[in-house]
């Protein structure tokens, strides 16, 4: 079965790439991103595979959580991939190390990918070669605290050390070597949760990880207003960023929000954008930001804050399916 996939391992910027990779090679726009703990994507996926489209189309499927498949739905699966040829790639998607051997078994070992997470020898190479990408140097003492303040994967370091160009680009007046003493001010995580983290899930349809920013968020900031209209606002500026795009319009990074026109300036701020643009259409940004104002009034209401997590959740879980 040549046309599926899995993808395991922790190293989630390595494995994305390969799962971009295989999205362009199958000449597909964008991935249709479902959750294997879900029968209803289930269910949806062995339609697709069993109903030919009447145009040809061709599909691309990203099973994400594939370690959460349950035995029948993991046995009904490989039964239609090896009952039928179709006109698609399907990836299963995991961060363990292994999935059901139902699916390990219809998938041939070439089409198998683990990506492990970088040696402990090997990161503070990899934190100085973002920061030389970005145009700054970073000090020794500096690649150690960052290490010990974020996740081990080079997406998330990646992230921290855009966090740090940000905030150096705006507060310490053009200097261009970071230090331990700028680390720590910028990467305290026990300030306000800052919200893009929250947006780059929701901009790459990470579920999980989408619901486990938006908790955390929450439980920092002692209610979900704030975090909700957070959120909104990237998502306006996502909406605007893909219709200038569209528009091929002189600098697309100008968006236009309710409040006026912006700029965007940060690295970090523009890789997300670009993230969502990738994934959603403008008419699925715009239904976005209905789901979140309809969030957003919902803290308003009254409702049991635990409830309006649990509503916020659902919406997040809308919103990822777009």
């Amino acid at each position: 079965m040549k046309n599926v996939y899995i993808v395991l391992g922790e190293e989630k910027k390595d494995a994305q790439e390969k799962i971009n990779q295989l999205r362009s090679a199958c000449l597909v726009e964008k991935a249709d991103v479902r959750f294997a703990f879900d029968s209803y994507d289930v269910a949806r996926t062995i339609s697709d595979i069993e109903t030919p489209s009447l145009f040809g189309d061709s599909f691309f499927i990203v099973l994400e959580c594939a370690e959460m498949l349950s035995d029948k739905d993991a046995a009904l699966l490989a039964k239609s991939i090896q009952s039928n040829d179709f006109n698609g790639l399907i990836v299963f998607r995991s961060e363990q190390n292994r999935i059901s051997s139902r699916i390990e078994n219809v998938t041939p070992a070439a089409n198998k990918f683990i990506f492990y997470l970088m040696f402990e020898s090997q990161k503070p190479q990899f934190v100085r070669s973002v920061f030389r990408k970005l145009g700054y140097v970073i000090d020794a003492d500096a690649v150690e605290e960052l290490l010990g303040l974020v996740d081990n994967d080079k997406a998330a370091i990646e992230m921290s050390c855009k966090r740090v160009v940000d905030l150096m680009s705006l507060l310490r007046n053009g200097r261009n070597s970071i230090s331990q003493a700028d680390v720590s001010d910028f990467l305290d995580f026990d300030k306000e949760e800052d919200s893009i983290e929250l947006f780059s899930h929701v901009a790459n349809r990470r579920l999980r990880p989408a619901l486990m920013s938006a908790e955390k968020a929450y439980r920092t900031q002692k209610g979900l207003s704030s975090v909700v209209l957070s959120l909104l606002g990237y998502v306006r500026r996502a909406s605007s960023y893909i219709q200038n795009m569209k528009e091929r319009g002189s600098d697309p990074w100008k968006v236009h929000l309710i409040s006026g026109d912006i700029t965007v300036r940060y690295p970090a701020e523009k890789d997300f954008l670009k993230d969502f643009a990738a994934n959603y259409s403008f008419e699925a940004s715009l239904r976005a930001e209905y789901l979140l104002l309809k969030s957003e009034s919902i803290t308003r209401s009254g409702l049991d804050p635990d409830m309006q997590m649990i509503q916020f959740g659902r919406d997040l879980s809308r919103i990822v399916r777009l």
